[in-house]
């Protein structure tokens, strides 16, 4: 994580403020949280996703190893009453167990280190029913797995192993890069903390991408100038995606 603290850090920062603000839309509009929602940003960089989220949300707190993404975040928010920022990595979240109702990592995961850890602690802190969506950049999984479809079998697979399912991928539509989802079990077996699972049954499919519905959306909180009203992300709506990797599936 050197170079995002390094001399030349403020540079990439105002960059990445520019080109991940249509990815940190499209993630929130996959997310699609409630009002009432208290939602995890792991790796906000210059804080652009928690500008966007802090008007549909009632809490977002944000986690980044960097000390300089941290400041130029906490400038960004710093009239954001309902957003909480705090140098951190993945892999030791400062939050009590089951505190989140979803996570969102734009262009970061690909950095989590040690990975499993890192899954682990958002399993840990997501509440049940509670998701995780990620976009991340093709060039960067293929960096850090070989190809695109290996990193993808990773994220897939230590997230199923740390109790997230109905995990799926598909192809984002604001960056040439990938979207995961994996959500945490609704419900947890009786006295043991874990979640439950129902032998014998696959994840539904999706049939569509993104609804035109959510690109909508994705589209109007990308090209605000100012804070969107909580209207604009409503419950009820079940994520779409291409269901399966064959097929195509932060900061």
């Amino acid at each position: 994580m050197q170079r995002f603290d390094g001399p030349t850090a403020h540079l990439i920062a105002k960059a990445m403020a520019r080109g991940n603000r249509d990815a940190e839309a499209e993630a929130i509009a996959e997310l699609d949280p409630p009002s009432t929602a208290t939602i995890l940003a792991i790796g906000f960089g210059p804080g652009v996703g928690l500008e966007l989220l802090s008007p549909v949300v009632a809490r977002v707190i944000g986690v980044d190893p960097s000390a300089v993404m941290v400041r130029e975040a906490a400038r960004r928010t710093r009239d954001l009453a309902n957003v909480t920022l705090h140098r951190a990595t993945a892999d030791e979240l400062p939050l009590d167990d089951a505190t989140v109702d979803g996570a969102i990592a734009v262009n970061s995961m690909q950095l989590w280190d040690p990975f499993d850890a890192s899954v682990a602690e958002v399993a840990r802190v997501l509440r049940p029913g509670g998701r995780l969506v990620t976009l991340t950049h093709d060039w960067a999984m293929a960096h850090h797995e070989g190809s695109v479809d290996a990193w993808l079998d990773r994220a897939q697979r230590v997230c199923e192993q740390h109790g997230l399912d109905g995990c799926r991928s598909w192809r984002g539509t604001s960056e040439r890069g990938k979207e995961l989802l994996c959500r945490q079990p609704s419900k947890l077996n009786a006295g043991s903390g874990q979640p439950s699972r129902v032998q014998g049954t696959a994840p539904t499919q999706p049939s569509c991408r993104l609804s035109s519905r959510a690109m909508r959306r994705s589209a109007r909180l990308s090209a605000a100038s100012r804070p969107v009203s909580r209207a604009r992300l409503s419950m009820g709506r079940q994520p779409c995606g291409s269901g399966g990797r064959s097929g195509g599936p932060r900061g």
